[in-house]
């Protein structure tokens, strides 16, 4: 396939390239191969898209989302992170018990993505399978691809968002099964932060990521409060991130949302295991959790990408 119009795409951080009336071809499997000012003459045959003066960009990848947060999107600002969860965001978040519910807000937010320009994600589902399960299937058939996660939480997540630590262990497992049936939409472990998993619950998220070559996603240093009761549950480590990595969550492309709060050594520590910053800066204004330290990231090596954080970002693209 060969699309022809304004071209305007990154080689690299910082450097735009603008190709006027270029050609753009795609395999049968839609990778690019090429970006050209003039089609070489092996393509002549091929059929073109012309699609005149008109841009042809990326589309957005939206490096976290909390997929059932959709249903209180643009509410219930006038909290800090942890009293916002439990006031707001846990209540919501349980009601994805009821598959017809969930069915319902999913095909809306898939539809809702791909209408605003988002064709790639890494998301956070709910605790409920079956409900990430339908997740999953709403985001492939719209044609939404990316990384999707069933939260896992045996601790502090109230009395309709909890599970037992066996039952975090034997779903999370049900669920990777039934991901199996998905080509463009994959599992990602997600531990939802470290107050919401025992140490038993993240040392075996850990083996399992291992055992089964698996990406990792979470929080980290979003807010003061949490960072302190971070301290208080694991006194062992002396920052926040040492939590994950002491049970093989810290690794090689784990994306960590937030990092409002970090310093040189844990910039060094991201940099050092490739771990990926989602920062979502509408997020952190609107909870009032900081600036995340951004320019020093990139500066330093860290792997940084833009994230809406819906809900605590106010909408579905930026």
């Amino acid at each position: 396939m060969i699309i022809k119009g304004n071209i305007i795409h990154t080689k690299k951080l910082g450097e735009l390239s603008i190709v006027n009336n270029g050609h753009l071809v795609l395999d049968n499997e839609g990778t690019i191969t090429g970006i050209y000012d003039t089609l070489p003459q092996q393509y002549h045959r091929e059929t073109v898209c012309d699609y005149g003066d008109k841009l042809i960009l990326q589309s957005f990848a939206d490096m976290h989302v909390h997929a059932p947060q959709y249903a209180m999107l643009g509410m219930g600002m006038d909290m800090p992170l942890l009293q916002w969860l439990e006031t707001y965001t846990f209540p919501t978040e349980s009601r994805f018990a009821d598959l017809e519910y969930a069915r319902k807000i999913y095909a809306q937010l898939a539809k809702d993505l791909i209408d605003n320009g988002t064709t790639r994600v890494v998301m956070f589902s709910s605790l409920h399978t079956d409900a990430t399960l339908i997740l999953m299937e709403a985001l492939e058939c719209a044609g939404v691809s990316g990384y999707v996660g069933k939260v896992n939480m045996d601790r502090n997540g109230g009395e309709n968002l909890q599970e037992t630590t066996s039952e975090s262990k034997s779903e999370t497992l049900r669920w990777l099964e039934g991901c199996k049936k998905f080509k463009q939409v994959k599992p990602i472990i997600t531990p939802r932060f470290t107050p919401s998993c025992t140490d038993e619950l993240m040392q075996w998220l850990g083996d399992v990521a291992k055992e089964k070559n698996l990406y990792v996603q979470s929080h980290m240093s979003e807010n003061l409060a949490e960072m302190q009761w971070v301290k208080e549950l694991h006194p062992d480590c002396d920052q926040y991130w040492q939590t994950y990595e002491k049970y093989g969550l810290w690794k090689d492309h784990t994306v960590m949302a937030h990092c409002v709060h970090v310093d040189e050594t844990e910039r060094k520590a991201m940099a050092d295991h490739n771990v990926l910053v989602a920062h979502s800066p509408d997020s952190n204004v609107n909870l009032s959790s900081g600036i995340a330290p951004i320019r020093q990231m990139i500066n330093e090596g860290v792997w940084v990408a833009l994230a809406t954080d819906m809900a605590g970002g106010a909408d579905v693209s930026w």
